[in-house]
């Protein structure tokens, strides 16, 4: 959900700082349009602001689960981390080198 949400934001801020995009009115829609698309992904990921910020705030504060959570999104994305990136072995959502999971093997 993460990555989803960050990619609205940056395609939305690229959108932000286009010369013909800077009046006022035309910024404030292009900021409905974010949070429109953000409240969008949370409903479909089945979580309330509340919720997505306090899971937010756990993967923030500790370390272990900050870890796991790199490692994901290393894996969703296929793009590593800058020097926070932990491999996360024997882990069963995540696939091996075949591309398989322990989850589906």
């Amino acid at each position: 959900m993460q990555v989803a949400i960050t990619t609205a934001h940056d395609s939305i801020n690229a959108r932000l700082a286009k010369p013909g995009n800077k009046k006022d009115k035309v910024q404030i829609q292009l900021q409905d349009t974010l949070r429109g698309q953000v409240e969008e992904i949370l409903h479909h990921g089945g979580l309330t602001e509340a919720e997505f910020r306090r899971r937010t705030y756990i993967v923030s504060t500790d370390t272990a689960a900050r870890r796991v959570y790199d490692s994901i999104v290393v894996v969703v994305t296929g793009a590593p981390l800058r020097d926070s990136c932990r491999a996360v072995r024997n882990c069963p959502c995540l696939p091996d080198r075949s591309g398989s999971t322990s989850a589906t093997s």
